[in-house]
């Protein structure tokens, strides 16, 4: 099943990266990808390859991310073989608020001196309903599996 889930997913993503390189970006120029004849669009492949190609620690790193996911992949397997599907949903949780908490740690370490390490909002009201987020999501990974139980919600 996890081989049919990734074929599919390389599928419909190669199917958008086609259709993302021909529409035209409107989001301001930081945000879009240049082609060639200097025209921004939402995504071009070519620039990537191209990019990758020609630094070696951004080809390392490439590397290094679909390593990260693929042992990932293979431990979730593994959890959900040998423990169950509850412990992981919450290690999927657990990883989602750990990419957060180290995006707000490298936004107030060096994004305060660098722009472009600036990855997360650092406000009160945005932290606050990140956290009611990340709350709801536990709660209903919860609920779905059982742990907490209400009355209204069990079947008759």
């Amino acid at each position: 099943m996890v081989g049919y889930e990734g074929v599919f997913g390389l599928s419909i993503e190669l199917i958008l990266l086609i259709i993302m390189s021909y529409v035209p970006c409107s989001f301001g120029i930081d945000a879009c990808v240049m082609s060639p004849a200097g025209m921004p669009f939402i995504e071009n492949p070519m620039t990537y390859f191209h990019e990758a190609s020609s630094n070696g620690w951004l080809l390392f790193f490439c590397f290094l991310g679909v390593l990260s996911i693929a042992t990932f992949n293979i431990t979730g397997v593994n959890v959900t073989k040998h423990i169950n599907s509850l412990a992981r949903s919450i290690c999927d949780v657990t990883r989602t608020v750990l990419v957060w908490i180290v995006g707000i740690i490298v936004t107030v370490t060096a994004g305060s001196s660098r722009p472009n390490y600036k990855w997360e909002l650092i406000d009160g009201v945005a932290i606050a309903l990140q956290l009611v987020g990340f709350g709801v999501l536990i709660f209903g990974n919860l609920i779905y599996n059982r742990i907490v139980r209400f009355a209204f919600l069990e079947p008759r």
